[in-house]
């Protein structure tokens, strides 16, 4: 007679696997977020064998797992603000530019007349062309000769 009741019998896997039923696809373990890595981690604890626990040292190891998720999901959350930032204010930056002549590392060159935002970058209208704010490499007042 066992002792520990099967892990698959959990509502968590039994999820897990409805999910990936309908994706058409297995649901990687880089791609698991905390909240299914902590209920991956309580559920292993609830069905451990009580005669043959978990080891401390593989404990361990998971915490510093769950540790490193929460780290690097705040560091993505940090660098996508940080970079949302960075576009605001290249678009502040850019709009200081209309009524400005500019010339580009791609040779083109005139009077800025608008500024474009997307979620690709900060563009100046030139020409009726759309040239990257990150390509600009000389500003000219045009009315100074």
């Amino acid at each position: 007679m066992s002792l520990t009741a099967p892990i698959f019998s959990d509502p968590l896997y039994s999820s897990s696997a409805k999910n990936s039923k309908t994706t058409g696809s297995k649901q990687d373990v880089s791609s698991m977020g905390k909240d299914e890595f902590m209920k991956l981690l309580l559920t292993q604890i609830k069905h451990q064998d009580p005669l043959n626990p978990l080891e401390d040292k593989d404990f361990v190891a998971q915490l510093a797992t769950f540790s490193s998720l929460e780290q690097m999901t705040s560091m993505s959350n940090n660098i996508a603000s940080f970079l949302k930032q960075q576009q605001l204010s290249n678009a502040a930056t850019a709009s200081s530019l209309i009524g400005q002549s500019i010339s580009s590392l791609d040779n083109d060159s005139g009077v800025v007349k608008s500024v474009v935002v997307d979620d690709k970058g900060v563009y100046l209208t030139v020409n009726g062309k759309q040239v990257p704010f990150d390509r600009v490499k000389e500003i000219r007042n045009p009315y100074i000769v």
